[in-house]
């Protein structure tokens, strides 16, 4: 069904993956702070249906794209053949390992850096010019659920990238 290049098998697992992980937090971000806004108890329900319908179509093509990655792009493993040397398909899939390696190394510090700088900007637009200033108790709590979400994925993005070798 798909061609059987290792570098194009590798290139959509990565980019599978890249899109369920961003897609569904870039996707939640915006909904929460829909919430952020004067929300009283007789809005959340409707704010519940408006985010539902907002974050299941989202979330069902994140899922669908993780299935698709399982079950068409399953992962080549590299073992040396019996004379201990590399194929020429094994080394390639070596170089696109590392490749990848090193984009999912370089795209968790550009979000980490990218979302904390907007996510800062965002909250001190909502706290000095959106919010009126007697409203703002009121809205200080759910503020500081956005923000523990947003920069708590930042510090889980570079967490991850920790964890992650350099080649």
């Amino acid at each position: 069904m798909f061609p059987n290049k290792i570098w194009f098998r590798s290139a959509m697992r990565f980019g599978l993956l890249f899109y369920s992980i961003f897609a569904s937090i870039g996707g939640t971000i915006p909904v929460l702070t829909l919430f952020i806004f004067d929300t009283t108890a007789e809005e959340v329900p409707k704010m519940l249906i408006l985010a539902a319908v907002l974050l299941l179509p989202l979330y069902i093509t994140c899922i669908i794209a993780l299935f698709i990655r399982a079950k068409f792009f399953k992962k080549e493993d590299v073992t040396l053949s019996d004379k201990g040397t590399l194929t020429q398909d094994e080394m390639v899939l070596l170089q696109v390992k590392s490749f990848v390696k090193k984009a999912l190394r370089i795209a968790l510090l550009i979000y980490s850096i990218i979302f904390s700088i907007i996510g800062t900007i965002m909250f001190g637009i909502f706290i000095f010019w959106l919010i009126p200033k007697e409203d703002l108790p009121m809205a200080i709590t759910p503020l500081s659920v956005a923000a523990i979400f947003l920069y708590g994925t930042c510090i889980l993005a570079m967490w991850f990238r920790t964890k992650l070798p350099k080649q």
